[in-house]
């Protein structure tokens, strides 16, 4: 379902794209919609990258939390 909502939202925006663009030649408006789709990918490895960094930064800070832990219960049994 979300999956459909998103297809549909990437329409509806290309869309507004194209009835912003005022009447060019269709080699310049593809153009155009070409830089849209090209700043869109950009973005998207982006987020794809700050994803990744955020992800293995939470799974480092979770470990040291664990550990941390661990040895806080050890040095109260010692």
């Amino acid at each position: 379902m979300y999956e459909g909502k998103e297809k549909r939202l990437a329409l509806i925006e290309e869309l507004l794209i194209v009835a912003k663009i005022p009447n060019l030649p269709e080699n310049e408006a593809e153009d155009v919609l070409l830089k849209e789709h090209e700043e869109k990918f950009r973005d998207a490895m982006y987020e794809g990258l700050q994803g990744e960094v955020i992800a293995e930064t939470l799974d480092e800070l979770s470990k040291k939390l664990v550990r941390y832990t661990e040895e806080k219960r050890i040095q109260e049994k010692v």
